[in-house]
């Protein structure tokens, strides 16, 4: 797995910042991001609190296969 920091820096210097928000809860900012991304790698699960669309949470996790690999990641 590469290093988070790695790609969001990748996606950084390809997008503009800061991003649109879509609700008032959306993460716009480049130092919020990593922080999110580096606390979702550690508790190993994704949390959308409203930050799509006002009213709707979610959960995102891989699901892996006997050999412990992730081949098939699922949201809630």
């Amino acid at each position: 797995m590469s290093d988070p920091r790695i790609q969001l820096a990748r996606f950084y210097f390809s997008s503009e910042w800061p991003l649109a928000a879509a609700t008032r809860h959306s993460i716009t900012r480049v130092d919020v991001l990593l922080a999110d991304l580096l606390q979702t790698r550690s508790r190993g699960y994704a949390i959308n609190r409203e930050e799509w669309r006002e009213g709707v949470c979610g959960l995102g996790a891989p699901v892996f296969d006997p050999a412990k690999v992730p081949f098939d990641p699922r949201g809630l």
